[in-house]
């Protein structure tokens, strides 16, 4: 059992102190303050000084810390505000300043007792009653945690799970590596194999992770950003004990993207598996944020569930993690809610020409007043795509905006005929999965390569079915579908658990709560936002990955419902090119960047290419060219009109160039 180190704070009731007054930072200076917690024996009064100082941008700071100050930056949850301490702040201790209780159980066992400790802790280095302060500190806040010699993940005293979880995620650290690019654990290159029974762990062991992972810390949406643009110095603290987040992530990974035998019951297996799925998101922004891109549409699906004070900070708290800082989205908290999410979706648009953001939109959580294309992140209702998705390959948005109407081109696709509201138990899913199958005439005695039957098992699969280059990844998708064929052809209890057996099966549904299966006229499944309603468009946009759900209004006008994800049939380009030649199926493969990259594949030679067979034999437009492709990947198209020069959109699928060739497309007014 760790006790806290005993220490004494005063009230701000005692008149030998006055409240501490901040010193006014310079505007636009790149100014920050930096806290001096001050040396002192336990049971003392908590004593810091405040200091300001010069941050430099992270590109001029150099390895060994010169010309940047040295600190070690504290990731924390605040908790309630309504219970606080003072601190006194100067060696005199004349001044005092109010600080949260999370807070002030943190300092006593920060503080060295012999020498002062350099730290920087939002809560008290911003003054945060300074709204243009606070706005100016969050736009430093990712060179803030960059340039810090350490980031330190408070997560409270020590209650002894956390302690007995840090010696066994260090445990199963020292059992085996894992590859992040790749997600799959390896062996360390001094050990031969890796240990067959590394994550047999009991009860007790399970109950200490899911303690750890159930930390409030885990729901806070501002430690993303802070823990992902840490160095590899980075640490866990709870109480005196401690562990490396490098190995906390590897840990974690082990656990999530591994098959184990679990001694607890199912909903306390369910719950850890939510837990670790959640930690493992986080863990593999951190890993890949070096090397890879992330855009700011995945980044705010991925940390949707997670808790921020102010709905702002759905976009704020992100903007940080931009590799390439492609949104010129500067954060102003005297914005109103309206105007910083619009503002959002209008950057994003016009900066990538692409309209992932839509697929946020759901017009059950639209506020009166606001354009239904303006998402509301302040309350959850995201879904959750587990796959790829390319309903409109690689081509361009073609956008206009007046005032509250977007206008987009696309085509209609199909109609909504059903709609069966999403049940919270896997079992009560399949009964809706079997009167599904038996309203399209499935012929369950010989599934087959039935197309009904391939749709809904792409509609429940969680993972890709192909990633190029990795052959466990298409026999695991073989091996899923073998199994959920067979409880198929034979619903019993025993087939069912088989199905189950993978968590990769019926993950997409349980994530996706609050929502609804629907059936179109022309048969295809899909999942979509609970509140779509029968005759609701189903539309393919230029530009847009995801389909998305439309409702006509007034005027020739539509209300954006929301996207509709998993539509087998649709998710390559069909709406615009037709089905794939026979002999090709689509698939990706990942970048030397590791992107995701959309390519073909021929089922009968095992040929892979980057340009979609549909489009082979139809040469490049007028003034059009390509260049080398630098990861044999991405195709790139050159035009002397492009601001860089070049761009990934492929030209032959603009608007004017799918009208010569008798595809159609219209243009949608959303309001």
């Amino acid at each position: 059992m760790d006790y806290a180190p005993a220490a004494s704070y005063p009230s701000l009731r005692d008149k030998s102190q006055t409240r501490y007054q901040y010193q006014t930072l310079e505007p636009s200076s790149r100014q920050i303050r930096r806290l001096i917690l001050l040396p002192g024996p336990a049971g003392s009064p908590v004593r810091v000084e405040i200091e300001v100082c010069g941050l430099p941008k992270k590109s001029e700071a150099v390895q060994d810390g010169e010309g940047y100050p040295i600190y070690e930056a504290l990731s924390y949850v605040w908790g309630p505000t309504e219970k606080s301490e003072t601190v006194l702040v100067g060696v005199a201790g004349n001044a005092a300043l109010p600080i949260a209780h999370n807070l002030a159980t943190a300092l006593p066992y920060l503080r060295n007792e012999r020498c002062p400790r350099p730290l920087w802790i939002d809560a008290i280095c911003i003054d945060q009653a300074n709204i243009q302060e606070r706005s100016e500190q969050v736009r430093l806040m990712g060179d803030i945690y960059s340039v810090a010699a350490r980031v330190i993940v408070w997560l409270g005293p020590c209650d002894g799970s956390y302690e007995r979880a840090f010696l066994i995620l260090q445990k199963l650290y020292e059992q085996a590596d894992f590859d992040f690019r790749m997600g799959r654990t390896i062996p360390w290159p001094d050990l031969v194999s890796i240990p067959e029974d590394f994550l047999d762990l009991d009860a007790a062991d399970l109950h200490a992770i899911t303690a750890l992972l159930d930390d409030s810390w885990f729901t806070r949406l501002w430690i993303w950003q802070e823990i992902c643009l840490a160095n590899t110095n980075a640490l866990l603290q709870s109480g005196r004990s401690f562990l490396k987040w490098e190995r906390f992530g590897i840990a974690i990974s082990h656990l999530d993207q591994n098959e184990w035998d679990s001694p607890l019951d199912d909903e306390e297996t369910e719950c850890l598996s939510k837990l670790l799925r959640n930690a493992y998101d986080l863990i593999y922004c951190c890993e890949t944020h070096a090397y890879t891109v992330i855009t700011l549409p995945e980044l705010i699906e991925i940390t949707s569930m997670v808790n921020c004070s102010d709905p702002k900070d759905r976009i704020y708290a992100l903007l940080a993690m931009l590799k390439y800082n492609e949104f010129p989205i500067i954060p102003d908290y005297s914005k109103s809610l309206k105007q910083v999410y619009r503002d959002a979706v209008v950057h994003m648009i016009q900066t990538n020409n692409r309209l992932s953001i839509l697929g946020h939109c759901n017009i059950r959580n639209r506020i009166a007043g606001w354009p239904t294309w303006v998402p509301n992140y302040s309350v959850a209702g995201i879904l959750k795509r587990a796959r790829v998705c390319y309903a409109s390959g690689t081509s361009a948005a073609e956008v206009h905006l007046t005032g509250g109407l977007l206008q987009l081109v696309g085509r209609h696709v199909d109609r909504v005929l059903r709609v069966v509201m999403l049940p919270r138990k896997v079992k009560e899913v399949i009964e809706i999965i079997v009167g599904l199958m038996s309203y399209h005439g499935i012929c369950i005695s010989h599934p087959g390569e039935n197309t009904a039957l391939r749709s809904l098992f792409e509609l429940l699969y969680d993972k890709d079915r192909h990633l190029h280059g990795d052959s466990r990844v298409t026999a695991r998708y073989n091996e899923n579908k073998k199994l959920f064929s067979e409880f198929v052809m034979n619903p019993s209890d025993h087939n069912l658990e088989r199905a189950m057996e993978s968590s990769e099966v019926f993950r997409k549904v349980l994530d996706n709560q609050n929502s609804s299966l629907v059936l179109t006229q022309k048969g295809y499944i899909g999942i979509a936002t609970c509140c779509v309603e029968i005759s609701d468009e189903v539309c393919a946009f230029l530009g847009n990955d995801d389909l998305l759900l439309l409702r006509p209004s007034e005027s020739e006008h539509y209300q954006l419902v929301g996207p509709a994800i998993g539509m087998e049939g649709l998710t390559c380009n069909e709406a615009f090119l037709g089905p794939l030649p026979q002999d090709w199926d689509w698939s990706f493969r990942i970048s030397e960047r590791s992107l995701v990259c959309l390519c073909y594949i021929n089922i009968h030679t095992g040929a892979i290419t980057s340009e979609d067979p549909r489009l082979a034999k139809i040469p490049l437009p007028a003034g059009w060219g390509r260049l080398a492709q630098e990861d044999g990947v991405w195709n790139k198209f050159t035009h002397g009109s492009l601001a860089e020069g070049w761009t990934f959109s492929d030209p032959r699928l603009s608007s004017r160039e799918l009208r010569k060739r008798g595809t159609e497309t219209k243009t949608f007014n959303i309001v």
